[in-house]
């Protein structure tokens, strides 16, 4: 939201970007006072200040990602920033507000959800029992101090209602970590986040938000719930507070749709130059066959190229349709090169294979035959085998080659689809229909977008 600030002689850029932030917090006041009252502001924006002091790379984040995660954070009541608050965690870029186990527990309590919500975790060498039935009971004897309890295999909490009742409730590994691969961050980047850095954590957290999600709670606590999955599973901050009638500083409305659509973009332009990369072999050994090509011949054999491409990698199963691939395969095998091959007794011998250029260009021979040459005038006394009376001649070959490259060259400039022209090929332009060929480039139009 801030402009860039005039730096200050002898500033950082760590100092810079503070100093911006704090300009942000002071932008959004009024919409904090409004989750807060102005009582409530002060305390938050400090807890903001130290959270990003503790973190810096927040600072290096998108800042529109950090203003709505604190403006998520105060809409739940949460302070930022703190273990029993909520985490702002820098992610590909930006920042995700994940609220700490010991958030949801105080306002599990806070809300009047439960007395008491205590969350434990179980590894492998503790002593651990539990049954259901009648008359449920649970017992966890972890070793003595200093003992190795092994690996984390599971997790429980137990729950004391407003009543005095207690419930609880157990999840093993394998539960745990299904909800877990459902997140989006996890499927991202499994090896780096919450998940990686605090596992326990994670584990006491979504047993918590299991074992709540079986006692009454109050309508806040359940849209907490709600919007913590949601965000897990990759749902954009704006948009959760958006539908939630938050009213967004306008620099923040939609601000998911827009980024969605830089990241798009962006991913789109790294994946055509990775492309480019992995193929410039392969391209760099076609240009240099067409180099000695007329331009109208060597757009025209482009076109057949395109089209062999797509057959040769929807016909090769390691490549699975992708020219790419195919063409990153093709590349080592472009000219001919020795391969295996067998003799007439079926004895598997080395061979000369033709390499895929020739290989293409027998295709095209054979797909795009060269136009047949138009027969020459017959001569007088010979009208029963030529056009019959006031029917145009067709054009001598010198002519009919010049007006066939001409009309090639319209269809690839603009370019024309071949069935609007009802043919298939540049081979169907023949002395017989060049006419009718001219005629239909000349007037074929774009059609109009919608």
């Amino acid at each position: 939201m801030a402009k860039n600030l005039p730096a200050v002689k002898g500033e950082s850029p760590q100092e810079v970007l503070m100093n911006g932030f704090k300009q942000d917090l002071q932008n959004i006041t009024p919409y904090l006072e409004s989750l807060l009252g102005k009582g409530g502001v002060p305390r938050f924006q400090r807890m903001a200040q130290f959270a990003v002091l503790r973190d810096r790379t927040l600072l290096e984040a998108n800042q529109n990602s950090l203003l709505l995660a604190l403006i998520w954070c105060a809409q739940k009541g949460l302070e930022p920033g703190v273990e029993d608050g909520c985490w702002l965690i820098p992610f590909k870029g930006k920042v995700t507000p994940i609220p700490a186990y010991k958030g949801l527990v105080n306002k599990a309590i806070l809300l009047g959800a439960a007395l008491s919500v205590d969350p434990v975790a179980v590894y492998e060498h503790d002593d651990f029992y539990y049954c259901f039935g009648l008359e449920p009971d649970l017992r966890h004897v972890p070793p003595k101090l200093g003992d190795d309890r092994g690996d984390l295999v599971g997790a429980y909490v137990t729950i004391t209602l407003p009543n005095g009742e207690k419930k609880f409730r157990v999840m093993d590994r394998p539960s745990i970590e299904k909800i877990r691969n459902s997140g989006a961050a996890w499927k991202a980047k499994p090896d780096s986040g919450p998940w990686h850095d605090w596992e326990e954590s994670m584990f006491l957290k979504t047993v918590i938000k299991q074992g709540l999600k079986t006692v009454p709670m109050a309508a806040d606590m359940r849209d907490l719930l709600s919007d913590d999955g949601m965000i897990e599973a990759g749902s954009g901050v704006a948009a959760l507070l958006e539908a939630a009638g938050a009213d967004l500083p306008e620099g923040l409305k939609g601000a998911d749709d827009l980024e969605e659509g830089q990241n798009a973009a962006a991913k789109a332009q790294a994946k055509i130059e990775q492309d480019k990369k992995e193929t410039a072999e392969f391209d760099g050994l076609v240009a240099a066959e067409l180099a000695a090509l007329a331009p109208g011949e060597a757009q025209a054999r482009l076109i057949h190229l395109e089209e062999n491409l797509k057959l040769s990698a929807k016909n090769t199963k390691s490549c699975k349709g992708s020219i790419v691939e195919f063409k990153k395969l093709a590349a080592p095998l472009f000219h001919p090169y020795m391969g295996k091959g067998k003799d007439e007794a079926g004895k598997e011998i080395t061979v000369q294979k033709e390499g895929y250029w020739r290989t293409f260009l027998a295709w095209e021979a054979q797909t795009y035959p060269p136009p047949k040459a138009a027969m020459t005038d017959p001569g007088p006394g010979t009208q029963e085998s030529g056009p019959e009376a006031g029917e145009a001649s067709a054009p001598g070959e010198a002519a009919f080659e010049d007006r066939h490259k001409a009309v090639v060259m319209e269809i690839l400039k603009h370019p024309i689809p071949l069935a609007d022209l009802e043919i298939t090929g540049m081979s169907d332009i023949t002395p017989e229909n060049i006419a009718d060929m001219e005629a239909r480039v000349k007037a074929w139009t774009p059609p109009k977008k919608k």
